[in-house]
């Protein structure tokens, strides 16, 4: 009988939520519904009623999107309002990301378009149509540092008029919010302990009284054997990434390393010639001075008169009349 790998387990024994199965079964299960429905309440600091998962998480849909490498959205959900939710879990930096979110967030605020259950006006004016767009937020879970610039651990991206901060349509409408979970020493409140719960599991230290509802499915969640594998099979594959990672950076930081001491022993290069070519040219002026006060010697000139039409020349002028 197989036994279930450590790599994808918590100390405490409990899956680790960062793993893709484990992420997506327990806030795209409908058994976890409360879960789900509690993480967007103490996100987004709203009440709400009830929530609609449109894409149930499925282990054979999981393994058709990696098969097909089509793009889907990891959780989808509709609030009462008929208000679309995006979540998405991503544990490696990918190029265009923020592309690829604008990207998911507008095919969830297009799924109500044209829906009577939505349309406030019914006419047959196209304009009406419109009125069935109850707008669309992503929530983005990102496990590495997206933004470099600052500590904020929440970045909330939304359409407002620049200058008065005035929403487009109204708040929220059309939202991105993007939480690095790396950034949770900065984090506080509700915030920081979900944040410390997707990325470390359970706080056995400190269990916040209002994280009991959601730590109960979080120590019950359970996979089947192809769920096992998969998840090991996503594990694999995560720290195949970091090692990667971690090679090409310890790699870099070599490289940046040796042309740092290249330039360096160019600089010292550079700086050696230049002192030779200044001594050499302060040489060859001292001697040409010498010859020439020779000469005015050997023509009669006197010491005298040598200087003062060269004082600067006062001390090597003695030395040539004591000669």
């Amino acid at each position: 009988m197989k036994t279930i790998s450590r790599d994808i387990l918590n100390s405490n024994g409990t899956y680790k939520l960062l793993n893709d199965v484990a992420f997506k079964k327990l806030l795209g299960s409908d058994e976890n519904k409360q879960v789900t429905k509690q993480l967007l309440e103490d996100i987004f600091g709203i009440k709400i009623q009830h929530i609609t998962l449109l894409n149930p998480y499925h282990i054979d849909k999981m393994k058709e999107k990696k098969k097909l490498m089509y793009t889907q959205v990891d959780v989808l959900i509709e609030l009462e309002n008929g208000k679309k939710v995006s979540i998405e879990l991503q544990n490696q930096r990918k190029e265009f990301f923020q592309q690829r979110s604008l990207y998911y967030l507008s095919k969830a605020y297009m799924r109500s378009y044209n829906d009577p259950q939505y349309q406030e006006y019914f006419d047959d004016k196209e304009d009406f149509r419109y009125s069935s767009l109850k707008g669309a937020i992503g929530l983005n879970f990102l496990n590495y540092t997206q933004f470099k610039d600052d500590k904020l651990p929440l970045h909330l991206y939304s359409l407002k008029e620049e200058q008065t901060q005035k929403a487009f349509v109204e708040e929220n409408h059309f939202a991105l919010y993007f939480i690095e979970l790396n950034k949770h020493h900065y984090a506080s409140g509700k915030l920081k302990e979900w944040m410390i719960l997707l990325k470390n599991g359970e706080n056995i230290s400190k269990r916040p009284e209002f994280l009991e509802n959601v730590y109960k499915p979080v120590r019950k969640l359970r996979m089947s054997l192809e769920e096992e594998l998969e998840a090991e099979e996503r594990e694999k594959d995560w720290q195949d990434y970091l090692a990667t990672k971690l090679y090409f950076e310890n790699g870099l930081k070599r490289k940046d390393k040796e042309v740092q001491e290249a330039k360096k022993a160019q600089e010292i290069a550079e700086n050696n010639l230049k002192q030779g070519i200044e001594q050499g040219i302060e040489q060859g002026i001292n001697e040409n001075q010498i010859q020439m006060l020779k000469v005015l010697k050997e023509k009669g000139f006197k010491k005298s008169e040598i200087e003062s039409i060269y004082p600067e020349l006062s001390q090597i002028i003695a030395k040539i009349f004591s000669e």
